[in-house]
């Protein structure tokens, strides 16, 4: 139902197309350094997707190093515009936490200015 990136930590592709698809509960990431990569934590969903769950996700002691884009969550995902953009995510996302770091919530630095 999801799969991890190489170079980020990825929620990926959740409730595609297809039926019947388990919901995606109590994930947890943690004790992760992102160095130079474009994106850190993704969550991401598709349009026109079936109704879903995405819930109680926690990211924990987490390091970026000049990463372009340190979290996103994104609910209009649609590889080569095959999607029908009229119609929303219908995954509902939930409770999802960054805890803390002994000096901060989510250490390091943006690639991007911000």
């Amino acid at each position: 139902m999801f799969s991890v990136d190489r170079d980020t930590e990825s929620v990926s592709a959740i409730c595609e197309s297809v039926k019947n698809e388990e919901d995606v509960v109590r994930l947890t990431v943690r004790n992760c350094i992102f160095t130079d990569t474009s994106n850190g934590i993704r969550i991401k969903t598709w349009l026109d997707s079936q109704p879903g769950i995405a819930s109680n996700f926690t990211f924990k002691d987490l390091v970026m190093k000049n990463v372009e884009n340190p979290i996103i969550i994104y609910q209009q995902y649609c590889p080569n515009n095959s999607c029908n953009i009229k119609v929303p995510s219908q995954v509902k996302i939930t409770n999802v936490s960054f805890q803390e770091h002994p000096r901060n919530f989510l250490q390091g630095c943006s690639k991007s200015c911000v």
